[in-house]
């Protein structure tokens, strides 16, 4: 077999530094006395199939105890040494190297001359090697709390020193590195096989679920390997839920008066701490008030004196609403737009009160019947946007229905509050002017509905003397305010 023959099976076996480390003359100058003798060498190939471990040459060379012999292999352009030594008393030698890459190339032993004895190449051999198996797992809890972080254990097998391991999410039709890091693999006692372990601190992401996946590249020894794809609900902080007396009004109390409320039994108050862009200011009837006395310090004042605080924000109402309020487009398209616009601000506006995530929020659906499927979609729509982005930002959704409730005489809110699929309220605060005192009234909420998300506005516009106004009377049994 010709060089050119040759190269063209033959590929890179060492690693720069190896090579650097190994590398010999193809050949040596000819003494000055002409050799007479012929050399008789014998050549025989053994390796590991698999690359990264060794390629060994042995054999004999007749000649003088300790001649030179050189281990070879073509590199496309020329013969390389990878490995050289000399014979023993035997005429016996044996060359080791490392075979780094995985491929098929050309190797030979070259004897050059000593003293009378000429010198000699053997016949090629042709060593073929393959990349090694590989292996990766990730260990991922089903659910990570929003604004935490989730440990991601990730395993895997090697046969390599270090390797590096991507985290990667699904995200927009294709899978994305999050992270990456080197690591350097175990020994395993009388096994090629190296182990890897890791862990990932991965932090939680919007809400929702999220697929995440660990990868190995492939190398020039190894073959790559992806674990298999899992899901990551995020879920919001549990909630501070309050049971007991509250009631609501239009503007918020002062500091002395919501003193005095407490004092006479009040446990909690509901709050509007937002409203629609195009809501009036003044007071319409319809819980759309100014707030003179609502600051972050009158809310931090408050909860830490005791009383819960319910914040509510009075979006856009349904197409067929009799309010004055903004009105909710009909267009399911233009409904779910304007939903995310009042959602991001009624999160805004809580956050700017010092209320934290892991409160809720309670989206205002005033006087609505519900009667035209075009309206209720519409509502429908809005509300899920609406949730979406109050979630995203670790706010829990709640949802108030103010009718003289029922399924008959309020079709729509019926509607939302009985809706399957994503995006829809955490808590149901229903309005219904009967004078219980009660949240185990509403006959048609679902059997799944979880324990503590319910209140009921039992009374409206009732006067209170403590207070010098009317007030609504809420008999409640959900999540209120987490502030500071």
């Amino acid at each position: 077999m010709t060089p050119a023959s040759r190269a063209a099976s033959a590929s890179a076996l060492l690693t720069a530094a190896a090579l650097a480390a190994l590398t010999g003359p193809g050949a040596v100058a000819a003494q000055a006395a002409t050799p007479t003798r012929s050399t008789t060498l014998s050549f025989s190939l053994s390796y590991s199939s698999a690359a990264g471990f060794y390629l060994r040459a042995s054999g004999t060379a007749s000649g003088p105890v300790g001649r030179t012999v050189y281990f070879q292999r073509w590199t496309g352009t020329t013969w390389t040494t990878i490995a050289s030594g000399r014979t023993d008393r035997y005429h016996r030698y044996q060359l080791n190297t490392v075979s780094t890459l995985a491929g098929r190339f050309s190797v030979h032993v070259y004897v050059p001359v000593s003293g009378a004895y000429k010198s000699r190449i053997s016949a090629s051999a042709v060593a073929t090697t393959h990349r090694n198996a590989t292996t990766a797992n990730l260990a991922v809890p089903a659910g990570v709390t929003w604004g935490g972080t989730a440990s991601l254990a990730f395993t895997g097998t090697t046969t390599e020193a270090r390797r590096t391991v991507y985290l990667q999410k699904y995200s927009g039709g294709k899978w994305l590195n999050v992270t990456s890091r080197v690591v350097n693999s175990a020994a395993v006692a009388g096994s090629s096989t190296r182990r890897l372990a890791t862990v990932f601190s991965f932090a939680a992401p919007a809400w929702g679920g999220t697929s995440l996946r660990a990868v190995l590249p492939a190398t020039a020894l190894s073959y790559g390997a992806t674990s298999t794809g899992h899901s990551v609900t995020v879920r919001l902080a549990a909630p501070k839920v309050l049971t007991g007396e509250a009631f609501d009004t239009c503007t918020a109390p002062s500091a002395t008066t919501m003193s005095a409320m407490k004092s006479a039994g009040w446990k909690a108050v509901g709050v509007y701490i937002g409203k629609a862009a195009s809501s009036p200011t003044a007071n319409d009837g319809n819980r759309n008030c100014r707030q003179p006395n609502l600051t972050k310090d009158w809310v931090a004042s408050v909860a830490a004196a005791g009383t819960g605080i319910i914040p509510i924000y009075i979006g856009a109402q349904a197409p067929d609403s009799k309010t004055d309020i903004e009105k909710i487009p009909t267009d399911p398209t233009q409904a779910a737009a304007l939903g995310t616009t009042e959602g991001l601000n009624a999160v805004s506006s809580a956050a700017a009160l010092g209320i934290r995530a892991g409160s809720p929020i309670y989206l205002d659906m005033e006087n609505w019947e519900g009667t035209s499927a075009s309206s209720t979609d519409a509502v429908l729509a809005y509300t899920r946007a609406w949730v979406l982005a109050v979630h995203q930002h670790g706010y829990w959704a709640g949802f108030y229905g103010s009718s003289t409730y029922s399924a008959v005489s309020n079709q729509g809110l019926y509607e939302v509050v009985t809706a399957t699929g994503p995006n829809l309220p955490d808590i149901w605060w229903y309005a219904q002017n009967d004078g219980q005192d009660v949240t185990t009234n509403l006959s048609f909420l679902p059997a799944s509905w979880p324990a503590h998300r319910i209140a009921h506005q039992y009374a409206l516009n009732a006067g209170d003397a403590t207070l010098g106004a009317t007030l609504d009377k809420d008999a409640w049994d959900a999540p209120v305010a987490v502030v500071g």
